[in-house]
């Protein structure tokens, strides 16, 4: 009866470690599958970061074609102020070329006026003058008549 407790014993250890056997196993099998899960997890983020890296190179690159045309275009807005600059002080310069034109053509105009005033005048008198070299002629001619009168009487 000992013999058969002991070998009762023995498969009963035995079986027990049949059964922690098989438990590890299927703990161990859980792992593998956990490993295999985490290490596709883990290839899924390595290529993710892949992606991430790659979409930071072309928006690095977006951000300087950016900034070069920031650039460009800045220089471009510089250029249009002084060339903007310099049309207004054309401008100014031109509007004070018309304003002594201005003047001058007043001046002019007044020094015309004066000039058709005065032939106005030189006119009036030459009229006049005509007019009494007219009367002249005929107070001559009229004493000639008279004066032949007298020497026919």
């Amino acid at each position: 009866a000992a013999t058969a407790a002991e070998e009762l014993a023995a498969v009963r250890e035995a079986l027990e470690e049949a059964q922690t056997k098989a438990a590890a196993s299927e703990e161990l099998e859980g792992l593998r599958v956990d490993l295999a899960g985490a290490e596709e997890a883990k290839a899924e983020a390595l290529a993710a970061a892949e992606a991430a890296r790659e979409e930071l190179s072309e928006a690095r690159a977006s951000i300087e074609q950016a900034q070069v045309e920031v650039k460009s275009q800045k220089e471009e807005l510089e250029a249009l102020q002084g060339r903007m600059s310099e049309v207004e002080e054309e401008k100014a310069s031109a509007l004070a070329a018309v304003r002594a034109m201005e003047k001058e053509l007043a001046g002019s105009r007044e020094d015309a006026e004066t000039s058709a005033t005065a032939a106005l005048e030189a006119e009036e008198q030459l009229d006049a003058l005509k007019a009494r070299v007219e009367d002249a002629e005929k107070g001559r001619a009229a004493a000639e008549a008279s004066a032949s009168r007298g020497s026919e009487e």
